[in-house]
């Protein structure tokens, strides 16, 4: 007697593929984590090899469109695991790519926050362009604008307000690029 076997995906009445048996756990989980390597690899090739850097009176600032991936990875992933992929794809490029500046584990926390508050205001939620413009501008101004120039100001011992004045119109052009890509 010949055992019929289902396929795993069948169409439903809209025309679009679904799993015909639910995954199992195990299943799930290596499915997240497929996912999430796949991020941390996205996010060191377009953070690391793709971005450039532009000279400014307060020092380079680099374009790197690494903020439409963690967008992407908050969506996918979910805030605790979006945190734990863009906190492991900071530590795995800083070692692979940091030049001779080493780990400082502010730019990690920036990271790790960077990817929560994407997944808190972008997975499971219908998609739409205020929504999205409005996440990729709060998730900058708090962790690229705030957050990253606190670490520079104490990387390089300088007062933080007037460093995160003189960083602003940069990171406002930063901004709009950002905005102009993932929307």
């Amino acid at each position: 007697r010949k055992i019929r076997q289902h396929p795993p995906f069948r169409r439903n009445r809209s025309g679009d593929f679904e799993r015909s048996m639910p995954m199992t756990e195990q299943q799930k989980k290596i499915r997240i984590m497929v996912t999430a390597a796949f991020f941390v690899a996205l996010d060191i090739l377009t953070a690391r090899y793709l971005g450039f850097e532009l000279p400014s009176p307060i020092g380079p600032i680099k374009f790197d469109f690494q903020l439409v991936v963690a967008a992407l990875c908050g969506y996918v992933l979910g805030p605790w695991q979006a945190g734990l992929t863009l906190v492991c794809s900071d530590l795995l490029g800083a070692a692979l790519n940091s030049g001779s500046l080493g780990i400082f584990l502010g730019f990690t926390l920036s990271a790790a926050v960077r990817g929560v508050l994407f997944g808190l205001l972008l997975h499971e939620k219908k998609l739409s362009l205020p929504r999205m413009a409005g996440s990729i501008a709060l998730v900058f101004l708090i962790t690229d604008w705030g957050l990253n120039t606190l670490w520079l100001s104490i990387m390089l011992g300088t007062p933080y307000f007037p460093y995160l004045l003189a960083r602003f119109f940069p990171k406002m052009v930063l901004l709009i690029a950002d905005l102009g890509v993932s929307l």
